[in-house]
């Protein structure tokens, strides 16, 4: 996806790149086996991105929201913005008792396009572009909305999960260690798949509580502390084999 995006050679620079490398940290178990099939006697370690202790804290309140939140950086390509956009106009011509909430930034030519999508799905009176009031946002939201093409982890997905929001992503192979019961999962960028689930959710507040609640408790092992001693160890581990 980024050879498509950049018109570079990524996947190119990646292989040769990994073949330098003795000892490397994945995020997951596919980026592992990723690396391990470009170098086979690479020591790697999977060590997930930690979440602020403070998200588990968050008391949510949708009482009366009507507020679907994507939160993360505004790129159109890379966070499948526009599948998410034609999924949102699809929600609505069921009803128009929702809104989109962007949390977050891009760069000014980006958001500048993000609205004139929005306007040409007929959405400029549903999408929202908040910036940065991430906490307020994963409180008062329904559902959190992820239609990334490609992640190498989803640190706002893990966010949206230890704050309590149910999410909706699409079924990828850089999704994998999220447990199918803490979230939905979609054939990747079926539209119209991705809008029935986020109508589902809306329709049954019950199943969108308990599923935030499931995924709350998965991602309380996911705390900075864990992922600090986890380093720790795999650093004294090679520190110790190479004395």
């Amino acid at each position: 996806e980024m050879r498509k995006k950049y018109k570079l050679p990524f996947d190119w620079i990646e292989r040769l790149g990994i073949k330098t490398f003795n000892c490397l940290v994945a995020l997951t178990e596919f980026q592992k086996n990723k690396a391990v099939g470009m170098n086979p006697g690479l020591d790697i370690r999977v060590i997930p991105n930690g979440v602020d202790s403070q998200v588990f804290s968050l008391a949510r309140s949708v009482e009366g929201s009507r507020n679907l939140l994507y939160f993360g950086r505004i790129d159109i390509h890379t966070k499948g913005l526009d599948i998410l956009l034609e999924s949102i106009a699809k929600v609505t011509e069921i009803s128009d008792d929702i809104d989109l909430v962007i949390g977050g930034k891009g760069t000014h030519s980006d958001e500048e396009r993000f609205v004139k999508m929005a306007e040409s799905f007929d959405l400029s009176k549903r999408v929202f572009l908040k910036g940065y009031e991430k906490y307020d946002l994963l409180k008062s939201s329904l559902i959190f909305l992820a239609t990334s093409r490609f992640e190498n982890f989803g640190g706002a997905i893990l966010e949206a999960m230890a704050s309590g929001c149910p999410v909706v992503i699409f079924d990828l192979p850089c999704h994998s260690w999220i447990p199918s019961d803490c979230v939905v999962r979609v054939a990747p960028f079926d539209v119209d798949g991705y809008a029935c689930a986020v109508r589902h959710l809306i329709d049954y507040p019950e199943e969108r509580e308990a599923m935030g609640r499931k995924a709350r408790s998965f991602v309380r092992a996911f705390s900075w502390d864990n992922t600090a001693k986890k380093y720790e160890e795999f650093i004294e581990d090679v520190t110790n084999r190479n004395a």
